[in-house]
């Protein structure tokens, strides 16, 4: 049953990228999706594709709907190994993102079919360890699909800082509002022994679906208190009959990566979303340089404004 295939979340239109970030699907068919988003008088296309031949591909980017001069177009292949020598598809060199990519390259998923016993088997022997240290100093673990406004005011406070200094947008506190009471979002709270909030997630329901889209934690919080976290979140789920827990993407599979190395720790399987490439049009290429170092500027200024350190 672990082996079983899993086809990215990404793909159902249900996503948030379609139903509260303003992407539109312009295209379907068997294995690709492509969504539009406009930035006028710019647009952003992404192709999602899986086990598509380069034929197919390049007939579509070709298609004067998905592809112009005011285009900023990406290829998502989640089949592709990363070519960083880039991909020639319709008479365009897409050239490879190994950074400032739409989606992640790789994620750890949890099938929520298996039984309890077996999820509890599959952490691996520290994480195990860690719940019931985290247990035993009374860290304990609210989950709401309601608004709750003290674990949203607290995961923003938490996230703040995090987003600035690694390059993360913050999400709008009105946009996570209408998701937890559209029934789309839920908050993950761990509270210490003296009920203070130490860690928040929040994860994206899209049956069959868990997506947890944020995390973040206070510096000081009990050890274990984030794999607690996790666990009770999965157990969650579960008993709400959704199949994948996906516990979002990471950006290396360097062991030596804390973040990867938390998540492997959890007892999902390592998924691969392939490789990302980007081709703009004559009229976007001068323009989104510009775009993107306004963009990183104003991370600096929220991370100042955050906690009062510059990011150089």
């Amino acid at each position: 049953m672990t082996n079983e295939p899993y086809k990215s979340v990404f793909f159902s239109p249900g996503f948030f990228l379609e139903k509260y970030y303003g992407w539109r699907c312009v295209h379907q068919e068997p294995g690709i999706r492509v969504i539009r988003k406009a930035f006028r008088p710019f647009h952003k296309t992404l192709f999602m594709c899986q086990a598509i031949d380069d034929q197919r591909l390049s007939f579509l980017v070709n298609d004067c709907r998905f592809i112009g001069a005011t285009g900023v177009d990406v290829i998502h292949d989640f089949s592709r190994p990363p070519d960083e020598a880039g991909v020639s598809l319709g008479g365009r060199q897409f050239a490879y993102m190994q950074n400032d990519k739409l989606l992640t390259g790789g994620t750890f998923v949890i099938n929520l079919d298996e039984s309890e016993e077996v999820l509890w088997s599959n952490l691996e022997p520290n994480s195990r360890n860690r719940v019931r240290r985290a247990t035993k100093c009374g860290v304990h673990v609210r989950i709401s699909s309601q608004l709750c406004q003290e674990d949203l005011a607290s995961f923003l406070e938490f996230y703040r800082p995090l987003a600035a200094r690694v390059g993360l947008d913050i999400p709008e506190k009105k946009v996570l509002e209408r998701m937890i009471e559209a029934g789309d979002l839920i908050t993950a709270s761990a509270l210490a022994s003296n009920s203070s909030l130490v860690a928040v997630s929040l994860i994206y329901l899209c049956p069959p679906y868990a997506f947890e889209v944020w995390a973040a934690s206070a510096r000081n919080r009990t050890k274990g208190a984030g794999h607690l976290l996790k666990w009770e979140s999965t157990r969650w789920l579960k008993t709400r009959g959704l199949k994948w827990f996906d516990l979002g993407g990471i950006v290396t599979t360097d062991r030596a990566d804390t973040l990867y190395a938390f998540k492997k720790s959890l007892g999902g399987r390592y998924v691969s979303l392939g490789s990302e490439y980007r081709w703009m049009g004559h009229v976007a290429k001068p323009v989104y340089p510009i775009f993107r170092q306004v963009k990183r500027l104003i991370r600096r200024q929220n991370y100042f404004a955050a906690t009062g350190y510059d990011t150089v």
